[in-house]
């Protein structure tokens, strides 16, 4: 049209100055949409903030580097509730920030609150998880202590509510808080595929924690006691006290605990003989209580625990 007006090219504009060349639209027709519709640019998704990396993305990294990461602790763990010697177990300091994290989560969202809190189960770890509830009678508590890099995880158990819980440490005038002295753990490193062995004694700050939950003990603590007598006042206390049904020891004893712990048993199974004759007279508040009987039964994983019964007024 612009030729039979006369056009003979060049520019355009009033002065002579405009476009030679008509603008050609930047525009890149849909071919894999109805109509005729501008393709859309796909907006790539914003950087994850280092503090803001989804928790799947930390688990699928885990599992990539140490595929048996979480089985293995889950084994480690299965260990340390089925055996009543050991009351801390302390993780390798060698740790990954994630890896840690992963143990706090599997203890406090799946194995204490019986949930699913933890994306990505297997079949195999879930198997593990009902075992470890089904074995555990204690409460697992976690706790990092340290700065990187000797930052330190480790487990302990804490008793509930209604369990009198007696141990070592109980029965000793001094507390031994010298973290130096390794000889009475060992440290556990979740690099190996086979379930752990072995004692794990380091008390790290889990007497404190029971200390809230045994609180009545601590009147009996603050004078020198032989550890057999100790125990007899224990056994009264928990007598006496409502909230207690369960009687039980967490640790491993030394020769003259265990000596203690030997006469403690002899009179409760003389008392549980109808042999009143020989029992030890100290023990004769709890155990001629007409309100109260106690029995002896083992518990789910082998050991020896007292049960206190109230009987019925109404009998």
């Amino acid at each position: 049209m612009m030729q039979k007006m006369g056009w003979q090219g060049g520019a355009l504009g009033k002065d002579g100055v405009g476009i030679v060349e008509p603008i050609a639209p930047n525009i890149a027709y849909a071919t894999k949409t109805l109509g005729f519709g501008q393709e859309k640019k796909k907006k790539n998704p914003p950087p994850i903030k280092r503090n803001q990396k989804p928790k799947r993305a930390r688990q699928m990294q885990m599992r990539e580097k140490r595929p048996n990461f979480n089985l293995n602790v889950l084994l480690h763990i299965f260990a340390f509730v089925r055996n009543n010697a050991e009351t801390v177990v302390v993780f390798d300091k060698t740790l990954l920030n994630a890896e840690r994290k992963a143990i706090h989560q599997w203890v406090n969202d799946v194995i204490n609150d019986e949930g699913d809190g933890y994306d990505e189960i297997s079949p195999e770890e879930l198997e593990v998880v009902k075992l470890i509830r089904e074995h555990n009678n204690y409460v697992l508590h976690t706790q990092s202590e340290g700065k990187m890099p000797f930052r330190e995880l480790t487990i302990f158990k804490e008793a509930p509510t209604h369990v009198y819980l007696i141990t070592p440490n109980d029965l000793r005038d001094e507390i031994n808080t010298d973290d130096s002295d390794k000889s009475e753990y060992e440290t556990v490193a979740i690099d190996g595929d086979s379930a752990p062995s072995g004692g794990d004694e380091k008390e790290k700050g889990s007497d404190a924690k029971r200390e809230d939950a045994n609180c009545i003990k601590g009147s009996i603590e603050d004078k020198e006691v032989a550890p057999y007598d100790k125990l007899i006042e224990y056994f009264i206390e928990f007598s006496k006290e409502q909230d207690y049904t369960e009687f039980r020891f967490l640790g491993l004893y030394n020769a003259n605990e265990m000596d203690a712990l030997n006469e403690f048993w002899k009179n409760i199974f003389m008392y549980l003989n109808r042999d009143m004759t020989s029992i030890d007279t100290r023990y004769l508040p709890a155990l001629t209580n007409e309100e109260i009987s106690f029995t002896v039964n083992q518990d789910c994983n082998g050991y020896d625990v007292i049960y206190k019964h109230v009987k019925d007024s109404r009998q």
